[in-house]
C-alpha cells in the first residue's frame, strides 16, 4: 500500500487560550491505495500544538503538555513547543488524533489519539518538512516524514464572532477542540 500526502494544511489562531502562546492546528492528509484491490483509505494526522507568540511559521520541536494534569478552566500549564496529547473522556478521544477512512463509502475504520512522542516541523525555503515518530493511545506507532508545500492560514488575528463564538465554547466545555479536516474541498 502506497500513501501520496494530497495536502498539508497549518492554522494560527493566536493565542486562542489566553495562555500567552500561538495555538496551531496540523492537518495531514494521505490517501493509500491498495495495489492488488484498488481500495483507496484516506488517512488523517492531526496535531493542536503551540508555539511562542512571535513564531508566525509554525515551526519547531514538540512534545506532548500533559493533557491529563491541565486545568481546563483556566487552561493553566499550556506551553510553548507542546501538542494537546490525548485522552479518553467518557468513552470519547479529545486531542490530537489519527484517523483512518474507506474513499468510497467515508466510514471512519480508525479513529485514535495521539498520545506521545516528538513531532517537527521546519520550514525551508517554500517547503515544510515534516518529521516525527508518533505514539497512539492503542500503542500504534506513526511514522511522519514529509517534506512539500503546505497552506497555512493565520487567524490570529482575525478575532469575528464566529472564532469568539468557538472560544467561549471550548472554555464552557472545559475541554481542548481539535479541528477535523475532512478532505472534501
Amino acid at each position: 500500500m502506497t500513501d501520496e500526502v494530497v495536502e498539508v494544511i497549518l492554522e494560527n489562531y493566536g493565542d486562542f487560550y489566553d495562555a500567552g502562546v500561538n495555538n496551531y492546528n496540523l492537518t495531514l492528509g494521505a490517501v493509500a491505495v491498495d495495489e492488488a484491490t484498488g481500495a483507496a483509505t484516506v488517512k488523517m494526522l492531526f496535531v493542536e500544538y503551540f508555539t511562542e507568540l512571535s513564531n508566525k511559521t509554525g515551526e519547531g520541536t514538540f512534545g506532548p503538555v500533559g493533557t491529563a494534569n491541565l486545568n481546563f478552566e483556566t487552561f493553566e500549564g499550556i506551553k510553548a513547543n507542546t501538542y494537546v496529547d490525548a485522552i479518553e473522556l467518557e468513552g470519547q478521544i479529545m486531542g490530537s488524533g489519527y484517523i483512518e477512512m474507506d474513499a468510497t463509502t467515508e466510514e471512519t475504520t480508525v479513529y485514535d489519539g495521539i498520545t506521545s512522542g516528538d513531532l517537527t516541523i521546519k520550514k525551508e525555503g517554500e517547503n515544510y518538512v515534516i518529521k516525527g515518530i508518533l505514539t497512539t493511545l492503542k500503542g500504534k506507532t506513526l511514522k511522519v516524514d514529509w517534506t512539500g508545500a503546505a497552506t497555512l492560514d493565520d487567524y490570529s488575528e482575525a478575532g469575528g464572532a464566529e472564532l469568539l463564538s468557538v472560544k467561549k465554547n471550548v472554555k464552557a466545555n472545559k475541554h481542548f477542540s481539535s479541528a477535523v479536516k475532512f478532505l472534501k474541498k
